[in-house]
């Protein structure tokens, strides 16, 4: 098995509602954190562009990030479509 690395910014569609957007993504977080494949998710802010927030997630393997994305609360989150993903990028570990 191979962990799953993934780097994603997120893009506030609506600055009015960047407020919500921030509150329902640590929302997120928090229940993400809690599953079992999950090593790794966090969520920061850009302090240059607000509305661009940065995901770093890691995953034991690409059926616990299948598993996340399938998860009621991600797809909940999914249906507010409060962001959309500018980029998205797999990644590996650099190794010596």
């Amino acid at each position: 098995m191979s962990e799953i690395w993934k780097s994603i910014e997120l893009i506030v569609i609506n600055e009015n509602q960047l407020n919500e957007a921030k509150n329902e993504l640590m929302k997120l977080q928090t229940a993400t954190e809690k599953e079992p494949g999950n090593i790794q998710f966090s969520i920061s802010q850009s302090t240059e562009v607000p509305l661009n927030f940065t995901l770093w997630e890691r995953w034991v393997d690409q059926q616990a990030l299948h598993d996340h994305l399938s998860a009621p609360y991600t797809q909940f989150y999914f249906s507010l479509k409060l962001t959309k993903v500018g980029r998205s990028h797999s990644m590996l570990p650099l190794t010596a």
